[in-house]
C-alpha cells in the first residue's frame, strides 16, 4: 500500500497543509489550478492562512539545457512562488531559499529584472555533481544562460513523487506572481498552510468572503473561485478506492491460506493421535503438547513469512523504480521495520489461529482408543469432518470472490486499453527540440525545422515524421 495512505507528508505540520482549487469541474487542469492574481489577492486579504503559495502546473511545456557542465543534459525545471518552501516547512540541505528579488525571474517568463537563481532536487545534485556542497553559489549554463545555484533540497522532499509523479524534476525555479504571469490564465496550483486551529470549513467561508469582495470590485474577472482540501487527502483520493481493493484482495489470499493449513492440519489430526497418545502415556501433560502442536504450526506460517517477505521485496523494489505509474509517493514504498513487525505479528496471530484447533482435538486424550488403531484409516470424529467440510466451503467461496474480483479487474483494465485515442500509438516515437541558436527571422526558424525534417526522414525505418507543439493529450487540450 502507498506510504500516502498510512503516513504523514513529508513536511512540517502536513495537516495544517491545504490545496486551493479553482472548483470549475469538468475543465481538465484548468479546473485545478488558478491565475496567480488569485494568488496575491487570496495572501493579502484572506486571514485564515499563514501563507499561500503555488507552482507552474504547467512546467513540462519546456525544458532546460545544461551544457558547459560535464555531458550536455536535458533538465526539467518546476516554476514555484518565492514562498513555496517555506509554506512546506522545507529547508534547504545545502545554500537557501529563494529570496524576493529572485522571485521576479520566471525561466521562460517575459520577467523584467531579478537574479536567475535556481534550487536543484537532491536526487539531481547527487547524480550530477556527486554531491558536492560546493556547487551552491556556482554559476550554471542553462539554455545558455548564466543561472546561480542558490540550494539543494534535501533527500526527504522529493517534488515529482509527490506532485507530479510521471515527471522528473532536477530543479526549482522561480515562478513570478505578477501581471505578466497572470495573462497566462489559469496555470498556478495553488497550495496553502492553514493558521493553527483554523478548520477547513472556517478557511473555505473566509476565501469566499473575499472572492465576492474581489468579484465587486473588478465585475469583469474571470476564474474567480476556490474550493479547499487537505493536500495530502485530496492528492490520495483518486488512489484510495484502488489501494484498499488491492489490500482487501492480498487479506482475502492470506484467509484463503490460513484456511488451507488449518484443514491440512485438521486432517492429520487423526494420524497423530497416537503419537500423543504415546507421549500422554509417558507423562507429557496435554498443556505442554497443545503447546508443541501450536509451535509447529507457527514455525510452518513464519517459513511462509520469511518467503512472503522475500518475494514483496523484490515486487516493491520493481515497482518502485518504474516510470509512468502516476502514484505519489511510489518511490519511497520500501520493507522498513513497521512493515516487518506487522508481518511478523500477522504470522504468529495466523499460525495460532489455524493450529489451535487441531492441536486440542489431538491432544484431547484417549489414549486407548488411539494405541488401540481406532483412528487407522479413520476421518476422525463425524465433528472433525464436518469442521473440516465447512472450512472447504468458506475456502472455495472466497476464492470464488477472489476470482469474480480479478476478473472485474481485468475486464476494466481491457476497456481502459480498448479506448480510441483518436490516434495510433503503436511504434510511435516523441521527443522534444530546442535550439541553441539564435533566429532572426521566421524564415530561419521554419527552414531549421525543415532540414531537421528531413534528415530524420532520411533515417532507415521511419515512415513519417511531423512537429508539433503538443502531443495528443497534453497541455491541457481536450
Amino acid at each position: 500500500m502507498s506510504p500516502l495512505l498510512i503516513q504523514p507528508l513529508p513536511f512540517e505540520a502536513p495537516e495544517r497543509l491545504v490545496l486551493i482549487e479553482n472548483g470549475f469541474p469538468n475543465s481538465g487542469l484548468s479546473g485545478v489550478t488558478s491565475r496567480t492574481s488569485n494568488v496575491r489577492d487570496f495572501h493579502t486579504q484572506a486571514r485564515s492562512f499563514e501563507g499561500i503559495s503555488g507552482f507552474n502546473a504547467f512546467f513540462d511545456q519546456i525544458s532546460y539545457n545544461l551544457s558547459g557542465e560535464g555531458d550536455p543534459a536535458r533538465l526539467v525545471g518546476v516554476n514555484v512562488t518565492a514562498n513555496f518552501l517555506d509554506v512546506l516547512g522545507i529547508s534547504p540541505v545545502v545554500g537557501r531559499n529563494f529570496v524576493e528579488e529572485e522571485g521576479h525571474w520566471g525561466g521562460f517568463v517575459d520577467e523584467d529584472g531579478g537574479p536567475r537563481a535556481i534550487i536543484l532536487t537532491n536526487g539531481f545534485w547527487i547524480r550530477r555533481f556527486g554531491g558536492d556542497p560546493s556547487v551552491v553559489g556556482r554559476s550554471l549554463p542553462l539554455n545558455e544562460e548564466p543561472v546561480t545555484v542558490v540550494g539543494v533540497l534535501p533527500e526527504t522532499f522529493d517534488f515529482s513523487s509527490i506532485f507530479t509523479p510521471t515527471n522528473s524534476v532536477d530543479f526549482l525555479l522561480p515562478w513570478p506572481v505578477s501581471d505578466g504571469t497572470d495573462n497566462w490564465g489559469n496555470t498556478t496550483t495553488m497550495v496553502a498552510r492553514l493558521r493553527p486551529g483554523v478548520t477547513i470549513e472556517a478557511a473555505q467561508a473566509d476565501l469566499e468572503a473575499v472572492i465576492v469582495g474581489l468579484a465587486e470590485a473588478e465585475p469583469d474577472r474571470r476564474c474567480l473561485a476556490a474550493t479547499i482540501s487537505g493536500l495530502q487527502e485530496r492528492i490520495a483520493r483518486p488512489f484510495r478506492s484502488g489501494m484498499f481493493l488491492l489490500a482487501a484482495a492480498a487479506a482475502l489470499v492470506m484467509l484463503i491460506v490460513c484456511v488451507n493449513l488449518s484443514n491440512m492440519l485438521l486432517a492429520k489430526s487423526p494420524r497423530r493421535r497416537c503419537e500423543m497418545a504415546i507421549r500422554q502415556t509417558l507423562g507429557a501433560t496435554r498443556p505442554r503438547l497443545v503447546r508443541q502442536l501450536l509451535i509447529e504450526s507457527v514455525m510452518v506460517s513464519l517459513s511462509g513469512a520469511v518467503a512472503g517477505v522475500a518475494l514483496a521485496g523484490a515486487a516493491t523494489r520493481f515497482v518502485s523504480t518504474r516510470s509512468g505509474l502516476e502514484i505519489p509517493m511510489l518511490s519511497s514504498i520500501s520493507i522498513d521495520a513497521t512493515a516487518l513487525a506487522f508481518t511478523v505479528g500477522i504470522a504468529l496471530v495466523a499460525g495460532l489461529a489455524v493450529g489451535i484447533v487441531p492441536a486440542l482435538q489431538v491432544s484431547e486424550g484417549r489414549e486407548a482408543e488411539a494405541l488401540g488403531g481406532s483412528t487407522r484409516g479413520g476421518g476422525g470424529s463425524r465433528g472433525a469432518r464436518r469442521f473440516r467440510e465447512m472450512l472447504v466451503v468458506a475456502e472455495v467461496a472466497m476464492a470464488c470472490v477472489l476470482l469474480v474480483f480479478g476478473g472485474l479487474v481485468l475486464r476494466s483494465f481491457q476497456r481502459i486499453m480498448d479506448v480510441d485515442l483518436g490516434f495510433e500509438p503503436t511504434n510511435a516515437v516523441a521527443w522534444q527540440l530546442r535550439s541553441s541558436q539564435d533566429f532572426e527571422t521566421l524564415e530561419e526558424t521554419v527552414a531549421f525545422y525543415d532540414e531537421m525534417v528531413s534528415n530524420v526522414e532520411a533515417v532507415p525505418g521511419v515512415e513519417a515524421v511531423g512537429l508539433v507543439d503538443a502531443l495528443p493529450l497534453g497541455m491541457n487540450r481536450t
